[in-house]
């Protein structure tokens, strides 16, 4: 089987791309998969009574996911009937176009909503971004190019709702100054609004008919989950990591699958 034996560190969406990671690969190679607790579980409706973590009844041996991504399939194949394979962390988005071959949607079950309007989330990563790299800190002028966008493209009723964890954000703020100066309705999401469990956020983000999205793993994650939906990215993001030969973005650039790929860039 392959497992989780810790859950990787980071945020939600960091964990839920390892999940997804661990769910796939069990399915790829036709094992069992185990995973130790993690917040999902009281998230998503089909974990909620996941069988419980399974203690290992094989040795193990760990593997990165570049030991994944370039071995030979038949040689995994034959580790497995020996060992359990245990994910070593961090294993995301390098990992998620190679092995997600079933609808991520299948395994990871999230509550529908019907909109009755054109639902487009906004979604702003401040705080850790910073320190993390400040590239992935979208500008403002990326959210509005977006905006207009999807006001050129969609004639129909639209409603904006705004989603981030810093609403100190300075883009974030700009926005709802833009959106309030040129009279577009808006509003925020439950845990932005007010002080809620993240998830209220994730779900409806979710659930959007379009995301503007962050290089967030928490927007990426929403993204291939939920509804249908059409992505939009900064084109001066995805330029960015092409160029450093990053394996998600590179591949999401070059059409990513039928689950996740980009509508427009801005």
């Amino acid at each position: 089987m392959f497992r989780i034996d810790q859950m990787a560190y980071g945020r939600f969406g960091n964990k839920l791309l390892y999940y997804n990671n661990l769910r796939q690969l069990a399915i790829l190679y036709g094992t069992d998969y185990s995973c130790v607790p993690w917040e999902g579980q009281k998230i998503f409706n089909n974990l909620l009574f996941e069988e419980e973590y399974k203690n290992q009844k094989k040795s193990i041996v760990q593997l990165s996911s570049k030991e994944l991504l370039t071995a030979d399939k038949n040689d995994i194949l034959k580790v497995l009937e020996k060992y359990d394979i245990s994910l070593l962390a961090p294993c995301l988005g390098e990992l998620f176009f190679s092995v997600t071959k079933t609808d991520p949607k299948k395994i990871l079950h999230l509550p529908l909503e019907e909109n009755k309007e054109l639902t487009i989330g906004l979604h702003f990563r401040g705080s850790d971004f910073f320190a993390w790299n400040p590239d992935a800190c979208m500008p403002t002028s990326y959210y509005k190019n977006a905006i207009d966008l999807c006001e050129k493209e969609h004639n129909e009723q639209k409603k904006y709702i705004l989603y981030t964890e810093d609403v100190t954000y300075k883009p974030f703020n700009e926005i709802k100054e833009f959106l309030e100066k040129e009279k577009i309705p808006y509003e925020l999401g439950p845990a932005t609004k007010e002080y809620k469990h993240f998830s209220h956020d994730f779900v409806k983000l979710a659930n959007s008919d379009i995301i503007v999205s962050s290089p967030s793993t928490f927007a990426i994650c929403a993204g291939f989950l939920g509804k249908e939906k059409k992505i939009i990215y900064s084109e001066d993001w995805i330029n960015n990591r092409v160029n450093v030969n990053d394996r998600l973005w590179t591949e999401l650039n070059s059409g990513g699958n039928k689950w996740y790929n980009i509508w427009r860039v801005c």
